[in-house]
């Protein structure tokens, strides 16, 4: 019993060690060490704000999660791919693989879902709620689609 104790502590602070090395690597540095001035950053996996430079107040979970950020700020990406090509967008939030892949400099866009807003490039005030949705949006403005399984379903299809 003290023996399990001791090794499910000894690899909690193993984890605990390891996530927070991460954290505070990718939060103080770029991808080659050289500090960096922004400042409230949080990032986790790999790839996860490589670029980054200047931005403030990002957060970024998953692999390649704004990946290409330099001084985009009050984003926030969750999941593979997540905002990766972002580089000066700012107040963006993306939360499923592939949310807001392609964009770049747009601003103030929601995406739920995986590949919502995927090929939104400059477009803003988007907000896309269920996987794939506004997919193909690029530079819209101001668009809203909600993809869910009762709408999508048979029952409510219109030929």
């Amino acid at each position: 019993m003290l023996k399990t104790l001791i090794a499910k502590a000894a690899i909690t602070l193993f984890l605990f060690m390891t996530v927070s090395d991460a954290i505070s690597q990718n939060t103080s540095y770029s991808a080659n060490n050289v500090p960096i001035s922004g400042t409230n950053n949080t990032a986790l996996g790999v790839g996860a704000l490589n670029n980054f430079t200047i931005g403030n107040n990002n957060i970024a979970t998953g692999y390649f999660a704004l990946h290409s950020n330099t001084t985009g700020y009050f984003n926030t990406a969750n999941g593979n791919g997540a905002l990766s090509s972002n580089t000066t967008g700012y107040q963006n939030v993306a939360n499923g693989n592939g949310a807001l892949l392609s964009n770049t400099i747009g601003y103030s866009n929601t995406a739920t879902g995986n590949g919502s807003l995927l090929s939104n490039t400059t477009g803003y005030y988007n907000t896309a709620h269920g996987n794939g949705a506004l997919y193909s949006n690029t530079i819209g403005l101001y668009r809203s689609e909600e993809h869910t399984s009762e709408l999508q379903s048979r029952q409510y299809l219109v030929c």
